[in-house]
C-alpha cells in the first residue's frame, strides 16, 4: 500500500492515501492503526491536563491578599501587652489573697 503520513506537530492531523496499485501491507496497517490509538489517548490526556492548570480566577478584578487577624503587628502588639497585663493582674491578686490566707 502507498501510504502517506503527514504529521504537522501543532495540528495533530495524519493523512493516509492507499492505491490499489500496490499490495496491502496488513501488519504496517496495524501497527499505524496502533500508533494513532497511542496519540488519540495522549492527546485526551494533555487535554485534560490542560483544562485543568487553566482557569479564570477573578476574572480580571484584583485579588486581595489576607492576612490573619493575628498575623498583622496593628493587632498582635497591643493584644499580647493586654495578656501580659491580665497574666501580672492575676499574680498580684493570687499575691495578696495569699498573704491574707496566712494572716
Amino acid at each position: 500500500a502507498k501510504m502517506l503520513a503527514e504529521s504537522e506537530k501543532e495540528l495533530g492531523e495524519a493523512q493516509i492515501i492507499v492505491d490499489n496499485t500496490e499490495e496491502l501491507d496488513v501488519t504496517s496497517l496495524f501497527n499505524l492503526k496502533n500508533t494513532m490509538i497511542r496519540d488519540v489517548e495522549r492527546k485526551k490526556l494533555e487535554v485534560i491536563e490542560k483544562e485543568e492548570v487553566i482557569s479564570v480566577i477573578n476574572f480580571g478584578k484584583t485579588q486581595e491578599v489576607q492576612k490573619s487577624l493575628f498575623g498583622k503587628n496593628v493587632v498582635l502588639i497591643p493584644s499580647v501587652f493586654i495578656l501580659l497585663y491580665f497574666i501580672i493582674s492575676l499574680l498580684v491578686y493570687l499575691n495578696k489573697k495569699a498573704i491574707e490566707i496566712q494572716v
